[in-house]
């Protein structure tokens, strides 16, 4: 918009014609003794049109356009000498002029159309995001669906082998029964059969051999043949026994108990080879709770070796002496 304002009442000389009347976009600022400053007359709509361009082009920074065919322009002559210490006024826009609005419409529009290009250029991007981001999701949702299929055929499976265990061990726990069942039902059998066994073998064990007497659990033959010592061990163990052995007090006595008289026989007691100061027993055990005689053993001619009871007493005699002997054994049933 061009307009050529007055300067100075005293210098300012009007052009006739151009003062169009409308006082609405001049400025009101001016002193009271001024006159308001003419306005061009708006000739041409494009005249009009190019000075809004330049108004829009000026706020935006850029070169205004070349005026195109000139019009009527009113020519002040400005006294340059008067005009030096004049300040011009506050200049303020009135909204209310079409060109004012024009121009503003004009710097909209241009922000409007940044936008839109940003926009646009933003619009492929995110759509790639989001398409990005759905593929994404997909291919996830695909693989959390195969581990779920896979699991689900591993539970099918496991399931299906935990019925198959649980039918076996039931399977297992009902013969466990049955051979308990059987195995006491055959541990009865076996108790009854034990038992008739030993009622019988009681009886049996009861009696000693005929010609042999019994005590605790020993049976005792005494011979009625007279023969040596080495003669009368050896007839023993015909019999599965051998010449008698004491082991024990206990045992010393009730043996004492089956003599009857006083006869001598040859006992299982013999003087050790090494020191003949030792008695051992046919077992080679030594002798520790004896019976002797008084007196005895004497050791008479340095020839008695060998031992016999004299009914109850001991007493050391020669070997190659015949005598009556004892003969012992555990009756085992």
């Amino acid at each position: 918009m061009q307009n050529f304002y007055t300067i100075s009442q005293q210098n300012v000389r009007k052009e006739p014609g151009l003062d169009d009347g409308d006082d609405v976009d001049d400025y009101e600022n001016l002193s009271g003794s001024m006159p308001p400053p003419g306005v061009p007359t708006r000739e041409k709509k494009g005249q009009e049109q190019h000075r809004n361009s330049d108004l829009a082009l000026t706020r935006l920074g850029l070169p205004t356009k070349a005026p195109q065919a000139a019009c009527p322009v009113s020519q002040t002559v400005v006294n340059t000498q008067e005009s030096s210490s004049f300040q011009p006024p506050a200049l303020g826009l009135d909204f209310s002029s079409p060109a004012v609005n024009a121009a503003f419409r004009n710097e909209e529009g241009f922000q409007n159309n940044d936008k839109q290009n940003r926009n646009g250029k933003l619009m492929p991007i995110l759509a790639f995001v989001v398409i990005s981001v759905l593929l994404s999701l997909s291919v996830l949702l695909g693989v959390l669906f195969m581990h779920y299929t896979t699991i689900s055929a591993e539970l099918t499976g496991i399931k299906l082998n935990g019925s198959i265990i649980i039918d076996q061990i039931v399977q297992l726990r009902e013969n466990v029964a049955n051979f308990q069942k059987a195995e006491d039902k055959e541990r009865n059998d076996l108790k009854i059969e034990l038992t008739a066994n030993t009622d019988t073998l009681e009886k049996l064990c009861k009696t000693c051999p005929r010609g042999w007497r019994a005590s605790g659990n020993n049976c005792y033959y005494f011979s009625s043949t007279l023969m040596t010592w080495d003669e009368a061990r050896s007839e023993c163990n015909k019999f599965n026994s051998d010449l008698v052995t004491m082991s024990n007090r206990s045992e010393m006595n009730e043996f004492n108990k089956l003599f009857q008289g006083s006869t001598k026989y040859w006992i299982g007691l013999r003087r050790d080879k090494v020191n003949i100061h030792i008695w051992k027993w046919v077992d080679e055990t030594e002798a520790k709770d004896t019976n002797w005689a008084v007196n005895e053993p004497n050791y008479y001619g340095k020839s008695e070796h060998c031992g016999e009871t004299l009914s109850g007493p001991w007493n050391d005699r020669d070997c190659n002496n015949k005598l009556n002997f004892i003969c012992k054994k555990v009756w085992v049933c």
